[in-house]
């Protein structure tokens, strides 16, 4: 559902027995023919443009922006960092691994690389870790409740790792030790502190100032090669006028008039189209095919949703809505994202991204509910066809959608009845009922 006010619903597909959401996201990009790209980025630079003003504020720091936590991300170093795809992963270099050992008590093991050493010299050890905690401890805000979890933290003998013992289960221990600080090094909000601080991390800060941030390449920070030598980042909102360089420039709403900007700029080659229009197929929690979790997830497997948004909308580069319930709508902060992932061959649902169409996937659930794959098409365990109800909306929209839903599924070999509903609301209330 979109929030009042901020789209218009022009196509609601209710079928009566199943759920699977499939969103357009409200910015796609068709690509152009390719290029040839600037310079090797190892000797290139790169461009950001992100929201300023800029501030030199810890992350833990309630002053701290969503740019300061990007910033820190290059220049300091944490044991889990937030993938683009808004997964937390490992990010290795100075603290080389957090281990959960035990879950009661919860206890984690944090390693170190004595052989990192922060820009000013002085070697990465657990020390800075330990200070971390105490010093985050005593932050009187949520930003160190976390921290105020964690019981005790013993060194081992040798140094290169501390053993982290929370006083409470399930904690978010994964969100700790992000954007750590060099131990004694002083804190303030101020710019000036980005470039005073000792730094630890791919990138070294050149100069800072509220508008205007230089990172170069840390040579000592050895994970990833093959990075960009030169990072700038600023507050300017104008796109650069040269054509040889990297500009990435980061909007936290896709607005039209920011397509129409993009679209009309001389420079860029390629075709922009926002859309509001929303695709949701609904399935009865009460008709008795889809009571059962497992034909729910078998129809909505069986779905192939880019090919029926690039039907729908044309071969612009839409998202697929992550099949689940949702608060956040696409382009919003913390909407679950789909991750990343290449494509797979294996046939058992438990293996499989709820977010990736898995066709194999669903011929194997269906097999084990007893349904039987036929000539004639699948059969339940009494030798009835499997047949699906489809409840349609007025708009055309609504139409195409159900037409498109109806061939894959008749394709796999299920029987679909298509029954149009006078209005949105009526083919909701056709669903809820499950008539």
């Amino acid at each position: 559902m979109l929030p009042h006010g901020s789209g218009r619903r022009t196509a609601l597909v209710v079928v009566i027995t199943g759920i699977i959401v499939v969103a357009a996201t409200l910015l796609a990009y068709r690509r152009p023919a390719p290029a040839a790209g600037p310079a090797n980025p190892a000797t290139s630079s790169l461009t950001l443009a992100l929201p300023g003003p800029f501030n030199g504020c810890s992350v833990l720091s309630p002053l701290a922006t969503s740019t300061t936590s990007a910033i820190l991300d290059l220049i300091r170093p944490s044991a889990f960092q937030t993938a683009p795809s808004d997964v937390l992963t490992g990010e290795g270099g100075a603290i080389v691994s957090a281990e959960l050992v035990s879950l009661h008590p919860e206890t984690v093991v944090y390693s170190v690389d004595p052989k990192m050493r922060w820009s000013n010299g002085r070697a990465f050890s657990v020390d800075d870790l330990i200070e971390w905690w105490r010093s985050a401890r005593r932050i009187d805000s949520v930003n160190g409740d976390g921290y105020r979890a964690i019981a005790s933290m013993k060194v081992n003998k040798t140094r290169t790792s501390v053993t982290a013992t929370f006083s409470s289960d399930f904690a978010n221990w994964n969100l700790l030790f992000r954007d750590v600080e060099q131990s004694g090094a002083s804190t303030s909000c101020a710019i000036g502190q980005l470039s005073a601080q000792p730094s630890l991390g791919p990138y070294l800060v050149r100069s800072a100032t509220t508008q205007r941030i230089v990172l170069v390449a840390n040579p000592q920070w050895t994970i990833n090669y093959n990075r960009f030598h030169q990072v700038i980042i600023t507050a300017s909102r104008d796109l650069p006028t040269s054509g040889a360089k990297y500009f990435v420039k980061y909007d936290p709403v896709a607005t039209k008039s920011l397509v129409e900007g993009l679209a009309a700029h001389p420079r860029y080659l390629g075709q922009f189209g926002n859309s509001s229009d929303l695709v949701e197929i609904t399935y009865s929690p009460h008709a008795a095919l889809t009571s059962e979790r497992t034909m729910r997830v078998a129809l909505s497997w069986l779905l192939e949703r880019h090919t029926i948004l690039d039907q729908l909308f044309g071969t612009f580069t839409f998202t697929p809505a992550v099949p689940t319930s949702a608060l956040l709508t696409q382009g919003q902060t913390d909407y679950p994202l789909a991750r990343t992932t290449s494509a797979t061959n294996a046939t058992d649902p438990t293996l499989a991204d709820p977010s990736v169409d898995c066709r194999p996937c669903a011929v194997d659930l269906l097999r084990h509910a007893g349904y039987v794959d036929t000539a004639a098409g699948w059969r339940s365990p009494s030798g009835a066809p499997l047949r699906v109800d489809l409840a349609v909306g007025p708009s055309t929209l609504d139409e195409q959608t159900a037409t498109l839903v109806a061939q894959q599924w008749e394709a796999q070999g299920i029987g679909v009845s298509t029954r149009r509903a006078p209005s949105d609301a009526t083919a909701a209330d056709m669903a809820a009922r499950g008539v």
